[in-house]
């Protein structure tokens, strides 16, 4: 996983998604904007609010989990850590923020094989941790739907611009109320 550009979910999502946003069996895409568009949970029922829009893909099978198949850490000490997309060997890196938006910040170091590109998002309030305990079921799940599940985002939800390597099932996700 990795930090979003734009965490806050889509105006379009019904309410309930737009007070808890993202949700382990969501199946979705990051859109070039870098915020996650979901298409449908694995979790929910098909008649569920969020599967108005698209439906579910043919072949759906509602995955049932319970209180107990989630770990749930509750601000694990994340207080003031940096969540990044790539891992740097590089310690010289000086984070300054600039403009009116403390969210915008340039990023200076020097030059390395390291990827050009690269997202991270600071934690000044910490985070709390949700994540499935058991991705077994959600794997065999994905190998049996996946090409479904692909030309459902195509075709269906009209997302032509994704590649095939494109569609993420969120197993595990960090919530933090600052950012």
């Amino acid at each position: 996983g990795y930090p979003l550009w734009f965490p806050e979910p889509s105006i379009r999502l019904p309410p309930t998604y737009l007070h808890e946003s993202i949700r382990i069996g969501d199946v979705g895409v990051v859109t070039p904007h870098g915020n996650f568009d979901i298409l449908f949970n694995i979790c929910l029922p098909e008649d569920h609010p969020l599967h108005l829009h698209y439906g579910v893909p043919e072949g759906f099978k509602q995955i049932t989990l319970s209180e107990k198949d989630i770990e749930i850490l509750k601000d694990p000490d994340y207080r003031g850590c940096i969540v990044t997309t790539q891992c740097s060997p590089k310690k010289n890196i000086n984070i300054n923020v600039t403009g009116a938006n403390p969210n915008v910040v340039a990023v200076k170091g020097r030059k390395s094989k390291v990827a050009a590109k690269a997202a991270f998002i600071a934690l000044p309030s910490g985070a709390d941790k949700y994540d499935l305990r058991d991705t077994s079921i959600f794997q065999m799940e994905a190998m049996r739907m996946g090409k479904t599940w692909y030309e459902f985002a195509l075709k269906k939800a009209g997302r032509t611009t994704m590649s095939h390597d494109s569609l993420y099932l969120i197993t595990g996700y960090h919530k933090a109320s600052t950012w």
